[in-house]
């Protein structure tokens, strides 16, 4: 699971995507292309007024973490980098920064100006950590009895489990750089990027995974080779569960430029007794 050292590439923009999630062999350009969703359609005009609205909303969403009484998983507002700026000075001003460093999973992208704020519950949680004891299992077991250049890349593997910093050339110098807290990542401590991401999805967060596996992939210069999404339903009689995994991929194309961008290559249901032994560690 090491992870690779950035790509560099070129600026040619061949081909763009419109869709949330990324099918199969489609080529995305960069930079990564807005999925036509709700959550990510293109943010509004702005001025002034609607500047000063957008920083005070997401100011008092923070305020309300604090105090407990968010009640959705997943909020989204859409926040120029000038008006990130601002919201990063009045956290400073109200003593409400060290707390959000400290405790508010969130992320912020400048190219989209969407900044989300993810909350999770202790059943999220849970099954996050069962998927991390069944990989960290399966890893164990790969090394048992393996050569011993095998075993020490294998003990370099850590979780990773806050702010992940996208800082590679394919973004714009002059503005804020992404930033994502994923629910699990695994890298190596030679790293700069995991190798693996890894996100479970509920109702608000699923149409925007595609969407994230394009930041993470393009934003990390291809240095994170994978992102997982689980998309689980457990609840209501009802067992559904979907894996997907976006990877880097690159062409060639006829003037003999190269193109980078990200596939989909799996796309599946999960059996049941599969979701029920994750959930049961």
């Amino acid at each position: 699971m090491s992870s690779s050292q950035p790509i560099r590439i070129g600026t040619t923009r061949q081909v763009s995507s419109s869709r949330t999630s990324t099918p199969p062999d489609q080529i995305i350009s960069l930079p990564p292309s807005q999925p036509q969703s709700r959550s990510a359609e293109k943010p509004p005009a702005r001025n002034s007024s609607t500047s000063l609205a957008a920083v005070q909303t997401a100011l008092h969403l923070l305020q309300e973490h604090r105090k407990g009484r968010l009640d959705k998983l997943w909020y989204t507002v859409h926040l120029s980098p000038e008006d990130y700026g601002e919201l990063r000075k009045e956290l400073r001003n109200q003593s409400l920064y060290g707390y959000v460093e400290d405790k508010v999973r969130c992320d912020y992208d400048p190219k989209a100006s969407r900044f989300i704020i993810r909350m999770t519950t202790p059943t999220h949680d849970d099954f996050i950590d069962s998927i991390a004891i069944e990989i960290q299992s399966q890893l164990e077991r790969i090394g048992h009895g393996a050569e011993q250049p095998v075993i020490d890349a294998i003990k370099g593997i850590k979780r990773q489990s806050w702010r992940i910093k996208l800082r590679d050339d394919v973004w714009d110098r002059n503005s804020k750089y992404p930033q994502h807290c994923p629910d699990m990542a695994f890298r190596h401590k030679a790293s700069i990027y995991p190798a693996v991401i890894i996100e479970v999805s509920y109702s608000q967060k699923r149409k925007d995974l595609g969407y994230l596996a394009n930041n993470y992939i393009i934003g990390s210069g291809g240095s994170i080779r994978a992102v997982v999404g689980l998309d689980i339903e457990y609840g209501g009689g009802t067992k559904k569960a979907t894996v997907s995994v976006w990877r880097p991929r690159i062409r060639t194309n006829d003037d003999g430029k190269l193109l980078f961008g990200v596939a989909q290559v799996i796309n599946s249901r999960v059996r049941e007794s599969a979701v029920d032994t994750l959930k049961e560690r």
